[in-house]
């Protein structure tokens, strides 16, 4: 998950390059799990924040 979430990074700075963008206008995915039966995979679940995304693009 951990990969994943810095591949989504590399191809949103990849696509300003690509697109020759200015800013990027970031969304909220609402998918969660709400079942009490998935509290477990819910904490293990790795995303990435608006601060993660702000790392990647000042690197």
């Amino acid at each position: 998950m951990k990969k994943a979430c810095e591949g989504k990074i590399k191809l949103l700075i990849e696509a300003t390059k690509l697109y020759e963008a200015n800013y990027i206008i970031p969304f909220a995915s609402h998918f969660r799990l709400w079942q009490p039966e998935h509290e477990h995979y819910l904490k293990s679940i790795i995303t990435n924040s608006i601060d993660d995304i702000l790392i990647g693009f000042t690197e």
